[in-house]
């Protein structure tokens, strides 16, 4: 069993995940990615992990997922500032 852990490097600071699995780390990185403002995006994403195949398809893919949230349209926003 791996153990994965991924580092964003956030304005608020580090934050680190950390999974047995490559899915449960995807999912658990996946989550981070989601809750950053767009205007933080992109940010800085390590991955650790014993076995290198993991390592390289996770930082890929969560390096698309940050492009793909900075194009993805803005949230728009009604008279009042929220969202819908």
């Amino acid at each position: 069993m791996a153990i994965i852990t991924v580092t964003f490097g956030l304005p608020t600071g580090v934050r680190l995940v950390a999974a047995n699995t490559e899915r449960k780390a995807a999912h658990y990185a996946e989550a981070v990615v989601y809750d950053i403002a767009r205007e933080a995006l992109p940010v800085y994403i390590s991955v650790s992990c014993a076995d290198p195949a993991v390592r390289k398809r996770l930082a890929g893919y969560l390096l698309d997922l940050q492009t793909e949230c900075l194009r993805a349209p803005a949230p728009r926003r009604n008279a009042s500032g929220a969202l819908g």
